[in-house]
């Protein structure tokens, strides 16, 4: 898995256009995520997409910052939108949002097609998806988990059930999900659950 920052620049036809700038580190002694958690202590707090992009030192109207989930096969590229964290002094579990943009697309240079795209190729059927990663602090630095065949976080009831919370709050509300038992309140007051 890569972090990667792109431009985004308008075209004519009124779709953008998406150009590589390369990989970035998003913890360590001064990753974004790990001097926003840094500020925020203890506890849960969330970082939408135009405040890391902010702290990557780039304008967040020209730019993404996109995860690509298969570096070496198909192309499956996700729009980093949210990074919601719960922090202690030692572990950082994470969820973060992403937009789906490409998902397993066969090119014959996936390499070449991760250069430069347009938004008008995106998937549009794709649905907004989330992926649970944690930090680990080690000799004052904050890293990421150990990377194996299987890396997840374990959550305990405090980290779940506030990520459960933030991400019901922020994504579409589920139909006949007791929303109001977890003590999500709505945006919209009056929509249909």
């Amino acid at each position: 898995m890569a972090f990667l920052l792109y431009t985004c620049a308008s075209r004519g036809d009124g779709s953008r256009t998406f150009t590589r700038i390369g990989a970035t580190t998003l913890v360590g002694n001064r990753g974004p995520i790990t001097c926003y958690l840094h500020k925020h202590g203890n506890g849960g707090w969330h970082m939408p997409e135009e405040e890391l992009l902010r702290r990557c030192a780039v304008e967040p109207a020209d730019h993404a910052l996109i995860v690509d989930l298969n570096p070496q096969g198909s192309v499956s590229l996700y729009r980093l939108k949210d990074v919601w964290g719960y922090s202690s002094e030692v572990w950082t579990p994470l969820a973060l949002r992403l937009e789906p943009l490409f998902v397993n697309r066969i090119e014959r240079n996936p390499k070449e097609f991760k250069q430069e795209f347009h938004d008008c190729d995106f998937d549009r059927d794709a649905k907004i998806v989330h992926e649970f990663l944690y930090l680990l602090k080690r000799k004052d630095v904050w890293q990421w988990g150990r990377t194996g065949s299987v890396n997840a976080a374990v959550l305990p009831p405090g980290p779940f059930t506030y990520f459960l919370k933030e991400i019901l709050a922020q994504d579409e509300p589920s139909r006949g999900f007791p929303l109001e038992a977890l003590g999500v309140v709505r945006a919209n007051v009056g929509a249909s659950p």
